[in-house]
């Protein structure tokens, strides 16, 4: 997923830092802003996309004075990479056959 230009992942946050909605620390720009969001398969984004348009998400969007757009899948999207290192601190791989 990318909120304005900014990778979240499982390890990222959505925060509001002195007033300011951010990401990973980063600032989002004021709307309109792009929130990009891929999957496995197109399968999987139409039934995305479906319960995106039957949702009620767009009143909690209204409430705050904006405007969802909710576009079709498409095929080819692209994101930017996470740019953090994942330091793995507490999990270790099991030998093969345990």
């Amino acid at each position: 997923m990318e909120i304005d230009g900014k990778r979240y992942t499982v390890m990222s946050s959505i925060r509001v830092i002195n007033g300011y909605t951010s990401v990973n620390g980063l600032n989002v720009s004021t709307p309109p802003f792009k929130i990009k969001i891929i999957s496995p398969t197109m399968s999987d984004s139409e039934k995305l996309y479906n319960y995106l348009l039957a949702s009620s998400i767009h009143d909690d969007f209204y409430l705050d004075n904006l405007v969802l757009d909710i576009n079709q899948p498409v095929n080819d999207v692209s994101i930017r990479g996470w740019p953090e290192k994942f330091e793995n601190l507490y999990l270790q791989e099991l030998p093969k056959g345990e």
